[in-house]
């Protein structure tokens, strides 16, 4: 019994023709575990990440659907589409979008070259070679031409929302046509957009 080392005395067949000690076996136990809770988080975040590409997929699917838009109450019918302010009317609409088309020197609702729902909202509007800040002045033009002619003793003001509704669904769906009214100041026409 003097023969054999400590080492050895613990050691057993792992039945590989392979000795091995609870060392290493410990060691090998903590890797394992280790790459179980690694695979159990990679799992749960697979498991989100698809819930939320899901869910990105049925919203691009509402916006460019082309489906008639929703007539909500009145107290959040008339919300921007640009800065999101929700607003008292119809009018007060128009005006708030006026100043969108004709800001000040230091307007409230803009345009930011950062957002990518604005860069998507502005990107029918000019030629190809465009950038957004050249795009932007058309989009506003555009869209405020189109406002001013559907927020007017012509339509009721479901008649307007859904007007505006559609031509807002349009610009985001570059297989839809925008839609024009008249005296809506070319606001689908080939000066404004592009194909």
């Amino acid at each position: 019994m003097s023969d054999i080392s400590s080492d050895a005395f613990n050691a057993f067949d792992t039945g590989y023709g392979q000795v091995s000690n609870p060392a290493t076996l410990d060691s090998i136990l903590l890797v394992m575990q280790s790459l179980q809770n690694a695979t159990r988080q990679m799992t749960d975040q697979n498991a989100e990440m698809m819930s939320r590409i899901k869910a990105i997929e049925n919203r691009v699917n509402a916006l460019t659907s082309g489906d008639a838009p929703e007539i909500v109450d009145g107290s959040s019918r008339w919300k921007c589409h640009v800065c999101g302010k929700v607003l008292q009317d119809a009018a007060t609409f128009k005006g708030h979008i006026r100043r969108l088309a004709m800001p000040s020197s230091r307007p409230k609702c803009h345009l930011n070259p950062q957002d990518l729902h604005h860069q998507r909202m502005v990107a029918r509007f000019g030629s190809d070679g465009f950038e957004f800040h050249q795009r932007v002045p058309l989009f506003c033009r555009a869209f405020y031409g189109f406002v001013r002619a559907a927020v007017s003793a012509k339509y009721d003001d479901d008649e307007s929302f859904f007007l505006i509704s559609s031509w807002i669904a349009a610009v985001f769906n570059s297989d839809m046509p925008i839609p024009v009214l008249a005296g809506s100041s070319g606001s689908g026409s080939s000066t404004y957009c592009s194909s």
